[in-house]
């Protein structure tokens, strides 16, 4: 039976000495592999947020998105540089100088071990507030829309890349004498699955001014396009 005595408690602190650094390095061990998946969910959720969706953001925003590639490559290199052995040197003949040089290997790991945790949470903090803050950047508009009249003067081509399957509503109008808008074309168009819409609407004739307006629904909200063309 193993008796609680100054002996248990001498051996104990024994161990206590002998695992310190071991104790430590194996701690900034497991940092490097909680650094490691933090980067693959930062890289998997910055290309998906970025490539995909093609957010549309303020130069300021990207830039937020981008500090943890710097916060999360320190802070690995803080957990590999804490694991690095520390050259002490000493008498291995005088106790004293081994105790002395094994304290300051134990301060110096300290130190090491406690910049390599404070710089995980850092990251991990970073890293949150930048995933966090894709769900607030509205996604690239990737829309065109042109409008021209043909060479021969008998055509109005009206084009533009939209996403697919979207119901777009095209109308002419035209301005009488009191500058009043009269439509003398409508068209209505669902966007085919390459995103590219083309219409041409002949003409008999040719208004002093051709007000050419594409709408359509992106959930709830109204959008569109408007272009007049003058003579």
């Amino acid at each position: 039976m193993e008796i609680i005595n100054d002996e248990y408690w001498l051996n104990y602190g024994k161990q206590g000495v002998i695992n310190s650094v071991n104790a430590r390095n194996e701690g900034a061990s497991k940092l490097e592999k909680m650094v490691l998946w933090f980067w693959g969910l930062y890289t998997a959720s910055f290309t998906i947020g970025v490539s995909i969706n093609l957010i549309d953001a303020p130069t300021w925003v990207l830039g937020f998105l981008g500090l943890p590639i710097i916060t999360l490559i320190i802070t690995y290199w803080l957990c590999v540089w804490t694991q690095l052995p520390i050259v002490s040197t000493f008498d291995p003949r005088i106790p004293y100088e081994i105790k002395l040089g094994y304290n300051r290997a134990l301060k110096e790991k300290n130190l090491r071990f406690n910049l390599a945790l404070g710089g995980t949470l850092i990251s991990s903090v970073i890293l949150a507030f930048a995933l966090f803050s894709l769900s607030f950047v509205d996604k690239k508009d990737t829309t065109t829309f042109s409008v021209f009249i043909s060479d021969n003067k008998e055509n109005l081509s009206v084009s533009g890349t939209f996403p697919k399957s979207t119901m777009l509503t095209t109308t002419l109008d035209s301005l009488d004498e009191k500058k009043h808008k009269v439509q003398f074309y409508s068209n209505t168009y669902k966007v085919q699955a390459n995103g590219v819409f083309n219409l041409n609407v002949p003409l008999k004739i040719i208004p002093k001014t051709i007000i050419v307006s594409t709408t359509w629904k992106d959930g709830s909200i109204d959008r569109g396009f408007t272009q007049i063309l003058t003579k």
